[in-house]
């Protein structure tokens, strides 16, 4: 690997694509990585590209998009990546976080798991904004139309303190700190807390005794 290159993205996970390795070749046009894709393609990606979310799979969601309309410039839309998001939860097991929504029998209702339209329909109808997040009003409860809504980040963080860490997840979350590679920020969102108590964790200042 050139000087100046490390390997912070192997092995990091973005939708549907798990980082591989760096790609020597090219050193000095912008860093790329050897990306393995979750229906077994590999496909060498800007790491810009990556880390804003512009890619998130081969090209094998593109296709899926453009019949629904939902794929701008290449990319598929915001709600439609939500759509996405929703049921990788649910039912990608190589997806991280999965032990916290699927793992623990959270389900996407037949309605919406089978039928993006029905989905957008919904959302559409409920407030569904870009700087929303969905959010579930019991945390046992599924996808689904009754127990979903859009809410502001803040209240969505307040909502999600509400599901309290348990010690083995406690532990996770350290060892996940130490190795490195891992944001407080994605680290929230997997263990449905907010970012200010995963750095909480990581001084010490809350379940220091763990």
């Amino acid at each position: 690997m050139p000087k100046g290159h490390t390997n912070e993205l192997t092995g990091q996970r973005f939708g549907k694509l798990i980082v591989l390795s760096f790609d020597e070749s090219s050193c000095g046009k912008g860093r790329k990585w050897l990306c393995q894709c979750d229906c077994g393609n590999t496909r060498i990606i800007r790491a810009a590209n990556l880390m804003s979310g512009c890619t998130i799979s081969c090209g094998c969601e593109r296709g899926k998009a453009a019949k629904h309309g939902e794929c701008r410039n290449g990319t598929e839309t915001h709600i439609y990546r939500l759509w996405g998001r929703i049921k990788d939860r649910c039912y990608n097991q190589k997806r991280d976080g999965y032990h916290r929504y699927g793992g623990r029998g959270i389900r996407v209702c037949d309605e919406w798991l089978n039928s993006f339209d029905a989905f957008k329909e919904w959302a559409l109808a409920n407030g569904y904004r870009r700087d929303l997040q969905i959010d579930r009003r019991e945390s046992d409860g599924n996808y689904e139309p009754s127990n979903c809504r859009f809410v502001g980040n803040a209240e969505n963080s307040r909502n999600q303190e509400q599901v309290k860490l348990t010690v083995e997840t406690v532990r996770i979350i350290k060892s996940r700190l130490a190795t490195g590679g891992h944001t407080s920020e994605g680290l929230a969102s997997e263990f449905n807390v907010s970012a200010a108590t995963i750095r909480a964790i990581k001084r010490g200042d809350r379940w220091a005794d763990i």
